[in-house]
């Protein structure tokens, strides 16, 4: 298989003398490799794998002999691990998030159960709902304190291993057209500055530290959002502040007016 950003449709890939057979996909300790490096096929077959394990405890997650605790415990420690198996080299789109997401709650919902309205109907819990329930501490960023966690690691590695070596590798030659994808050093560095984290490069040393971002990163409300939504939000909300301030003005010289005036209503009304 030759990976690249462009799909080869070769039927057979040569090397030297010797001819191999061209495959777009392969399965390599339980982690699916393409041909173009992408994230989102090996997270739709986990997202899949997920779902085959939830089927497999259904009867306990529906069973009313087990607490809701103990059902969320089942749930992170034996269908949760299936999905975010080697999740640490995963570098996620905003797609990913949210196909993980939908997953994950559709999981939640079905331990949670549903609630009852004052009028006595059901419905579902929402989201919002889920994420008090649990602590904000959902999939995405569980996977995102775990890449910070495996950042730290590789990090305080000798120069000479592996790992170390890759991250710090540079690729040499030119960049084709186009707008480069989001390298997994700088998602991650993304998530450390939303955090407020500075000079994490000297934090890595101290394992206590390090660890504290790790754990503030799994219930971080901020951590995981859309950053496209949460710039539009503040760019809208700074545009217009100033009409917003005005019109609280004016409506505040209005009811100093109208209490002025107050009495004479009164009177009027009351002749």
């Amino acid at each position: 298989m030759q990976i690249a950003r462009a799909e080869h449709n070769d039927e057979h890939l040569c090397c030297g003398q010797h001819k191999f057979d061209h495959v777009k996909e392969i399965s390599y300790l339980v982690s699916q490799m393409t041909q173009t490096n992408s994230i989102s096929s090996e997270i739709q077959a986990r997202v899949l794998s997920g779902n085959r394990c939830c089927y497999a405890y259904g009867k306990l997650i529906k069973s009313r002999a087990l607490n809701r605790s103990s059902k969320l415990k089942i749930y992170e420690s034996l269908i949760r691990p299936v999905v975010t198996y080697g999740n640490e080299a995963w570098t996620l789109t905003n797609r990913d998030e949210q196909h993980l997401r939908i997953s994950d709650c559709r999981i939640l919902r079905k331990i949670c159960g549903p609630v009852q309205n004052d009028d006595g109907s059901w419905r579902i819990r929402m989201n919002h709902e889920l994420n008090e329930l649990i602590g904000n501490a959902d999939i995405v960023r569980f996977i995102k304190s775990r890449r910070i966690a495996w950042l730290g690691h590789v990090m305080r590695m000798d120069d000479k291993r592996t790992p170390k070596r890759i991250l710090q590798w540079k690729p040499i030659g030119t960049r084709t057209g186009g707008r480069p994808r989001k390298r997994w050093i700088a998602d991650i560095e993304e998530d450390l500055q939303i955090m407020g984290v500075r000079r994490w490069r000297k934090q890595r040393k101290e394992r206590a530290e390090w660890k504290k971002n790790t754990e503030k990163a799994k219930k971080n409300p901020t951590v995981g959002c859309n950053t496209s939504k949460r710039r539009s939000t503040i760019s809208i909300t700074s545009l217009y502040a100033p009409i917003t301030q005005k019109s609280q003005e004016i409506c505040r010289s209005v009811k100093c007016k109208l209490l002025h005036f107050l009495p004479y209503i009164i009177y009027i009304r009351s002749t």
